[in-house]
């Protein structure tokens, strides 16, 4: 490929600041991983077909025209190489951008690669100096042809380096946008791994002051009466080839402690609660903890969230990470299937449905399982639409007992017929 725009600043990377001496490995480190992507054409095209090692295999988009592919390689590597195979004939992006990060998320990663004028050929990035991640992320926005109507990705490789692979860090408390009150100690947990070798130590950070360390998992610090103010927590990883990795900033902030005010937990009298309430005054988080672990969380906007810290759906008014037990559940909703019994409504021939599920393999209207592996399960409208099968079903059963009856009425005045000659 030509007219590649490579971008890639020396010494930054997004999950380490030090990285030890590397050549590029010859392992797809990509190979067989978990593929994701912003869309399929079909079940012949799904994601997972760019990671195959197979040229007979493709990942294909639908029509629009902003789509992505993303790999997830299971672990933080240190990344040297990455290369691209589009397909030909005008099925590939002419304009297209290349991320690497711990998360998965374009805003959150390096870009390492800008494609101002892709040619459909394969696309092999190489990198100056290695970028640690563990998600790879390809975002095409402009193809080849105005007719083509979707990409075509043949194959998405993935190269490491061969030598130190760098440790990964991350903190997992305080949670995000975490507030205290002045005068409290915070104490600060950390997870910390390392592919290759072991974990030396992990050094506690505010900005680029060191508050301390911990040699020894699992890895915390506690952090004495910080003054009100706001803070910036990162963690760093050194492993015993004394490469490093830093974690994701972590933002705090401590606030002035109220005076004269607080809620008797033995029981309180004569509460007004217009001035004495369990919660907040500002936009902030309502949290609740156990074991010094977040269990539930309130938000500004009234949204609830159990055992979700982070990626919180955005249709949702509360959010479960768990099993949820009910003896009664009561879901109320309009479109329900009942206009399946009027006149108007046109009954899909049994030849037309079995067709249908010869070429899909599902009923239709009924989603795909890997539509519902890939968004999940609307209970209300599955069982609207369960309530539509029953209803089509009942009218097959009363065509067909029609037909029966009037078989038995002519093989009846035939008997007739017979007898009185």
């Amino acid at each position: 490929m030509k007219n590649v725009f490579l971008l890639f600043i020396a010494g930054y990377l997004f999950v380490s600041n030090s990285v030890s001496a590397q050549t590029c490995g010859p392992t797809n480190i990509a190979l067989t991983k978990t593929a994701t992507a912003s869309s399929y054409m079909d079940q012949f095209s799904m994601p997972g077909n760019a990671v195959d090692a197979s040229i007979n295999t493709n990942w294909k988009s639908t029509s629009s025209q902003t789509q992505y592919i993303m790999v997830d390689l299971g672990q933080s590597y240190s990344i040297c190489d990455i290369k691209l195979s589009w397909a030909t004939d005008f099925y590939f992006p002419t304009q297209y951008k290349v991320y690497i990060s711990s998360d998965g998320g374009a805003a959150s990663g390096t870009l390492v690669a800008n494609v101002l004028t892709g040619d459909g050929a394969v696309d092999d990035f190489s990198l100056g100096s290695v970028v640690s991640g563990r998600y790879v992320r390809v975002e095409a926005t402009v193809r080849a042809a105005t007719w083509a109507d979707h990409y075509e990705l043949v194959e998405f490789e993935v190269y490491a380096g061969s030598g130190n692979v760098l440790p990964t860090t991350s903190i997992t408390s305080p949670a995000q946008n975490y507030t205290a009150t002045a005068g409290t100690n915070i104490t600060i947990n950390a997870d910390a791994s390392d592919a290759d070798g072991t974990v030396s130590k992990v050094e506690f950070y505010e900005g680029a002051n060191k508050l301390g360390e911990d040699l020894t998992a699992p890895y915390s610090f506690v952090w004495n009466s910080p003054a009100p103010g706001n803070y910036s927590l990162t963690t760093k990883a050194i492993d015993n080839d004394n490469g490093s990795g830093t974690s994701a900033v972590v933002s705090v902030t401590v606030s002035n402690a109220p005076a004269g005010s607080g809620w008797n937990l033995t029981g309180n009298d004569n509460v007004n609660s217009a001035q004495h309430f369990l919660g907040t005054k500002t936009a902030q988080d309502l949290i609740f903890k156990t074991s010094d672990q977040e269990m539930m969380r309130i938000r500004p906007d009234g949204k609830v969230s159990i055992g979700i810290i982070n990626s919180f759906p955005s249709d949702a008014r509360l959010a479960v990470n768990g099993n949820i037990y009910a003896r009664k559940l009561r879901i109320t909703q309009t479109g329900w299937a009942d206009f399946v019994f009027d006149s108007t409504y046109k009954l899909r021939s049994l030849g037309e449905v079995e067709k249908y599920i010869q070429l899909h393999k599902h009923l239709p209207d009924v989603p795909s399982a890997a539509q519902v592996e890939k968004d999940g399960l609307n209970v209300g409208d599955q069982q609207a639409i369960l309530l539509r099968k029953v209803e089509e079903l009942t009218l097959y059963i009363i065509a067909q007992q029609k037909q029966i009856d009037d078989l038995k009425k002519q093989l009846d005045e035939k008997g007739n017929v017979g007898k009185n000659n």
